[in-house]
C-alpha cells in the first residue's frame, strides 16, 4: 500500500474512533441523566408564574414582545434580566403587566418608554386582552381541528400580530374566531401563512394589512383615517359596515 493511502486511511480511523467515543460518551450521560433538556435551558431564561384562580382579563401596558399562547391552563413567563422588569399583578380575576416608564424628554416634558424584556402569557380561549402601548403577538394552534376561538382584543397604541413562525414556543396558525375591537392608533398584521374562520375589527386611525392570510369571514369597520390592505379573496369575504 502506498504511503498515502495509508496516511489516508488512518485518518479516516482515527476520525471514525472520534466520533465513537463521543457518541459513547454521549450516550453514558444520557442513561445518566446528566443531560441539558430543552425545557431546562427555558427555565434558566425565563421565571414562569402560574395565574391561579379565575381569569377574567388580562391587561398589558407598555411591554414592546409579548406573545400570547393559547392553553388550557394560565401562567406567564417573564425573561429573566436586572434591569426594565416588567410589574406583574393579578387579582379580582385581573392578570396586569405592565412595562413601561415615564422619562424626560430632552424636547420637554414626559416621554413613555417601553419595556423590550420578552414575555409569554398562556392563555386559555374566551379570556379578553386589552393592550396600550405593546407590541402584540397572538399564536394560533397547529391543528384546524382545535383552532382556539372567541379571542377577543383591545388595542391602543399598539403593533398586533396574528399568527407568526416561532419554533421556541408552541401552538402554529389556525384561529376560529378573533374579535379586535376597537384598535386604536394601532397596526394589525396578519401572517400571510394563517387561516381564520372570522375577523372582526374595528379600527380607528388604525392599519390593517391581510398578507393574503386565508381569513373565512371579515366584519370589518374603519374611519377615514385607518388604512386597509386586503387581497381579491378576502375582500370578497369582508361586510363593511358603517361606523
Amino acid at each position: 500500500m502506498k504511503t498515502s493511502n495509508k496516511i489516508l486511511v488512518g485518518v479516516l480511523v482515527f476520525a471514525l474512533a472520534f466520533l465513537t467515543a463521543v457518541h459513547l460518551v454521549i450516550y453514558a450521560r444520557y442513561k445518566a441523566g446528566r443531560y441539558v433538556t430543552s425545557r431546562h435551558l427555558r427555565e434558566e431564561r425565563f421565571d414562569s408564574y402560574p395565574a391561579t384562580g379565575n381569569l377574567l382579563l388580562v391587561s398589558l401596558a407598555g411591554l414592546d414582545n409579548v406573545t400570547l399562547v393559547p392553553s388550557d391552563t394560565p401562567r406567564v413567563e417573564i425573561e429573566k434580566g436586572a434591569s426594565g422588569r416588567p410589574h406583574l399583578q393579578f387579582g379580582d380575576g385581573v392578570l396586569s403587566l405592565r412595562g413601561d416608564t415615564l422619562v424626560s424628554s430632552p424636547a420637554g416634558g414626559m416621554q413613555r418608554i417601553k419595556s423590550y424584556r420578552q414575555v409569554v402569557v398562556y392563555l386559555p380561549s374566551g379570556v379578553p386582552v386589552q393592550a396600550d402601548f405593546c407590541g402584540l403577538t397572538l399564536m394560533g394552534s397547529a391543528d384546524s381541528l382545535h383552532a382556539p376561538g372567541n379571542h377577543s382584543v383591545k388595542l391602543n397604541e399598539t403593533d398586533f400580530h396574528i399568527g407568526w413562525v416561532n419554533r421556541d414556543l408552541p401552538g402554529g396558525n389556525y384561529f376560529d374566531s378573533l374579535q379586535v375591537d376597537p384598535a386604536t392608533r394601532s397596526s394589525v398584521d396578519i401572517y400571510s401563512g394563517a387561516t381564520l374562520r372570522s375577523l372582526t375589527i374595528n379600527l380607528s386611525a388604525a392599519n390593517l394589512d391581510d398578507n393574503q392570510a386565508r381569513i373565512g369571514r371579515i366584519y370589518l369597520q374603519a374611519d377615514t383615517s385607518s388604512t386597509i390592505k386586503l387581497s381579491g379573496a378576502n375582500l370578497a369575504n369582508t361586510r363593511f359596515i358603517l361606523k
